[in-house]
Parts: C-alpha cells; structure tokens; sequence
C-alpha cells in the first residue's frame, strides 16, 4: 500500500479494529491444567476440582489444627519465589482479589494498547512508500512531523505510567517501547525527517504489542484461572478449620466456668496481636525498641515470649524480613482459633454461601462479649451446619487435560 493510502486511513478506526480482533482470541482462550484430583470449594459452595495443596504451594507449616498457612506464589513462571503466611480467613479473600486484579489489568492494558496501536499505524502512515532507497528522500518531505510528535507524546505518556514491572517480558516491552521513542525522537532531529528510523521504531511498537497483547492475555488467562483452582482448595481448608475450631469453642461454652475464662483470654488475646499488627503494618520498618515494649506487656500478661524474643533478636541484627516473619506467626497463633477474630475477619467475606454461616458467627462473638454462652453456642451450631452445607459438584472448573 503506498504511502497515501495508508495516510488515508483512520488511525483510531485501524487500532480499535485490531482491538477486537485481539479480544475475539482472548475470549478463546481456555486454560487447561493436569492432575484434577482433590476437592475444593466455588465460590457458591459447591465442590470444585483442583489441585494437591502442595502443587498449588500451600502449606500448614505448624500442623492441620493449628490454622496458619504459608501459601508460595510463583513469578514470571519461576518459583516458589515469595512466600505469604496468613491465616485462612484472609486467604480466602487474597485468592479471589488476584482475578479481580487482572481484570482491572486487561482493562488497562486495553485502552494502552488501542493508543500504542493508534500511534504506531499514525506514524507508520507517515513513514511507509516504497521499499527502494531512492523513494526514501522522498518519503522524508512528505512526514508530517506535527503528527508524529503528538504520537510521540502519547507514547511518551504511556511510557511513564509503567512503573513498578516485576515480570522479564514486561520489562522487555517496556524497554522496546522506550527504544521507538528514542528512535523517533532523534529521527525528528534530523531534516528531514529520517525515515529508516520511523520504521524501526514501528517494530519495535509492533513488538511492545505482541508482548503486551496476545502473550498476556493467554498468561493473566492462566494465571487467573491457577488464581481460582487455589481458592478452591483455600475455601476447604479455612471451612475445615472453622469447624473444627467452632467445636472447640462450642465445647468450652457449654461449661459456662471454662466459657468465661475463655473469653477473658479471647480479648486479651485480640487486644495483644492488634498491637503486634499494628507494628507490622504496612510493610513499614519494624523497630526493635517497640517490639521490646510491646514484649515486655506480653511477658508481664504471663505469655510465653520465646518467639517475640528471637524476632527481637533478627531485628537488632538488621533482619528486617526474619524478624517480621517471627511477629506476624505469633500474632496470627493468638488471632487464628480466636471466635472474636473469626467474627470480625467474616464481617469482611462476600462468599454467596457463607452469608448465613457469617451472620450467626458473628452474633456468637457478640453474645460472647455479653457472656451469654448458651444463646452463642446455639448461633455457632447453626453457623456449623451452614458450612457443612454443600450444593452439587460445581462444572465451572478448568479442564484436566492439556
């Protein structure tokens, strides 16, 4: 196509036609995964298939009962490389935040792409005639070099909103990106304008939109779909724990002696890891003389401090990572088998099936913090019968095969 005809065209038309050309292949995408064969739960309650906890990087580092998960998460294909320990309450909740993540992403990314592909047919419609060097010269003093610097500028803006890229190829589009508009940027320095370089930096806008296009989707299209095959088996295990915990605090209440020491310690307990918390929060440098008085009101409460005291430690020597490590394992030992915590972490869930077994456990925290045991031991019983009921298996799983 000579070069008129290609200055002829709507670059945004162009662009939004190859958008959804791009976005009929993502809807065919159908992720495929091996071995099937545990149960988990969906998001309506019903069974699911999914993987082994151990090839999905979940763990239970401190035994079955004791509820504290080290869940390992994979990057850029390569793990385990990073390491959460939680409690299940909240990784429920994380697993259902990554999907909703990459679809906050594949929104971005498609109003980034119509603008770089809007970009590059603008500047490719001022650059490309004729293949022969003679025509070159001739290309040059037909550019319109305004619209190429608004092109650039687009792209320029583009450039700079991509900050904080973990995964290789995305730094390799983004460097890609950043070669096209130094290209074309020196090529707008020279009179005339040079065309050779307009054209390289074309490819390498082509190539920032093969990376950014059709190589992501098909990866946040897996890596969503790993995200659900994960919180199926989260979703079972916090249900299994959350029973087995509700028996143990159905079985302190109903001795109504042992139901009021328990809530003595329940309180004390949720008071003290909210201190721990709030030294951990927000990832913020934990310093070793707040840990020191902090453990110091641990140690008079009568609490075995032999862990506080090894993070301590990890802190003086300038071990940021171990010593927040130590922390957040001995608060979530005081927060994960705690009713009052349980309560407050499922005012948060919006699981379809958990909304009934919600409301009854949070009114048995309430009816704790008024010592009324034998009306709270009845609203745990139906809150257990709640989460003991599943629909059918779900069919809305990815396929086993690859």
């Amino acid at each position: 196509m000579c070069a008129k005809k290609f200055r002829e065209k709507n670059p945004g038309r162009v662009a939004a036609g190859m958008e959804t050309q791009r976005k009929l292949r993502r809807k065919k995408i159908r992720p495929e995964f091996k071995d099937l064969i545990a149960e988990g739960i969906a998001s309506d309650g019903s069974k699911a298939m999914t993987r082994p906890d151990k090839k999905l990087g979940i763990y239970l580092p401190f035994g079955e009962r004791f509820g504290i998960l080290r869940i390992h998460f994979r990057i850029d294909g390569h793990g385990p490389k990073r390491v959460n320990t939680v409690d299940p309450y909240r990784a429920v909740r994380q697993s259902r935040h990554i999907p909703e993540k990459y679809i906050s992403e594949i929104e971005k990314n498609d109003a980034m792409l119509w603008a770089i592909g809007k970009g590059n047919i603008t500047i490719a419609g001022e650059a490309t005639g004729e293949k022969t060097i003679e025509n070159l010269q001739v290309a040059a003093e037909m550019m319109d070099g305004e619209k190429i610097e608004k092109a650039v500028k687009s792209l320029q803006k583009i450039h700079g909103s991509l900050k904080g890229l973990k995964v290789s190829k995305k730094k390799f589009s983004k460097a890609q990106l950043g070669t096209a508009i130094k290209l074309l940027n020196e090529a707008l320095e020279e009179d005339p304008i040079n065309v050779q370089k307009t054209i390289w930096a074309c490819t390498k806008l082509f190539s920032f939109r093969t990376r950014y296009g059709d190589w992501r989707d098909r990866e946040i299209a897996y890596t969503s779909a790993y995200s659900d095959l994960r919180g199926y088996a989260l979703r079972r295990i916090r249900d299994e724990l959350l029973l087995g915990y509700v028996s143990d605090w159905i079985r302190y209440l109903e001795n109504e002696n042992r139901g009021f020491q328990m809530r003595g310690l329940w309180t004390r307990d949720l008071a003290h890891s909210d201190k721990l918390e709030k030294l951990i929060h927000n990832g913020k440098k934990v310093s070793y003389g707040q840990l020191g008085e902090v453990t110091e009101e641990f140690y008079n409460d009568d609490y075995n401090i032999g862990k506080l005291q090894r993070a301590y430690t990890q802190l003086v020597l300038g071990n940021q990572r171990m010593g927040r490590r130590l922390i957040k394992e001995y608060m979530l030992a005081l927060q994960v088998r705690n009713p009052l915590y349980a309560a407050r972490e499922m005012e948060k869930e919006t699981d379809a099936y958990y909304q009934k077994a919600k409301k009854y456990l949070i009114s048995a925290a309430d009816l704790i913090s008024k010592k009324v045991f034998s009306r709270a031991v009845k609203c745990l019983k139906i809150a257990a019968d709640e989460i003991r009921l599943k629909p059918q298996t779900s069919l809305h799983f990815p396929s086993a095969s690859r």
